[in-house]
């Protein structure tokens, strides 16, 4: 697990000075519309200076695809809460909180992150940590 320490990707005409860099969390680590949506935006604020680190669920399909545009992707053991009635599930999210909240916790510092943007509703331990972390959210 962990992010790859490569360097920030500057293809042709894109600006050689980051402006700031934000970490992306997602719940769910499918290819699908949010995902890529937030893709798409990222390819052009990269042109202006922006640098992208992505946090993805374990396992998900879209690392792969977001490596071969040249971003730093990092695996995390995140999750969505279940439901109400599905009390294991919840019970593993819960104990689960505060390892997710170190690992980005560690991914914040480590890549210097100054904005996490949050992609679900219940991405609760990634507000925590950029809260501890000092980050905009």
């Amino acid at each position: 697990m962990g992010c790859p320490r490569a360097g920030v990707v500057h293809p042709e005409g894109v600006a050689s000075e980051v402006v700031s860099t934000v970490l992306h969390v997602f719940l769910d680590g499918r290819t699908g519309g949010p995902l890529v949506r937030v893709l798409s935006v990222a390819n052009v604020l990269r042109e202006e200076g922006w640098r992208f680190v992505m946090a993805l669920p374990c396992g998900g399909d879209f690392k792969e695809r977001l490596q071969q545009h040249g971003y730093d992707c990092c695996e995390i053991p995140i999750s969505n809460p279940r439901r109400l009635s599905n009390v294991i599930g919840n019970l593993r999210w819960i104990c689960g909180f505060p390892a997710v909240v170190w690992h980005l916790c560690r991914v914040i510092r480590r890549e210097r992150v100054s904005i996490v943007h949050l992609h679900g509703l219940m991405a609760i331990p990634a507000a925590a940590a950029a809260r501890l972390c000092r980050c905009r959210i």
